[in-house]
């Protein structure tokens, strides 16, 4: 395939040909929020391990970490998410919010999903701790 300008196309350039090919190159792309979640469930399953060592635990209590990492880090991923999608569901059905012409609601929409974003921050950052913390108990109790 061509490019306009004789050249010829790319793999992405296909991908965008027409409106199925735009819908799949969107569901293609991942979002700041998909790596917000999994930078979440990471965070957690490494704090986890990271108590283990502290611990100075074997392959089992290792192993434990590893568990309570990955079942508290879907939990806490989840909620993020839930919590986020609940937010702006309820911002979308306030009237003028997707389609404002006002600079001002323009410059509030965009100062809140930034605040959002720092709050997925703020709340990765607890999740490392809390998951460090619980695991740390786990493995001091099973030990």
């Amino acid at each position: 395939m061509k490019t306009a300008k004789g050249g010829a196309a790319s793999s992405s350039d296909d991908a965008r040909d027409g409106p199925a090919g735009q819908i799949l190159w969107v569901q293609l792309m991942v979002s700041l929020w998909d790596l917000l979640t999994g930078i979440c469930f990471a965070a957690s399953v490494g704090c986890a391990l990271a108590s283990a060592k502290i611990a100075k635990v074997g392959f089992s209590g290792h192993a434990l970490a590893i568990a309570v990492g990955v079942a508290l880090g879907v939990l806490l991923a989840r909620t993020m998410r839930v919590v986020a999608k609940a937010i702006v569901a309820k911002l979308q059905r306030r009237p003028g919010w997707e389609h404002s012409v006002s600079l001002q609601k323009w410059f509030l929409r965009e100062w809140f999903l930034r605040g959002l974003y720092l709050a997925a921050m703020v709340w990765i950052v607890f999740a490392g701790f809390l998951v460090g913390w619980v695991s740390s108990a786990v493995l001091h109790l099973v030990s």
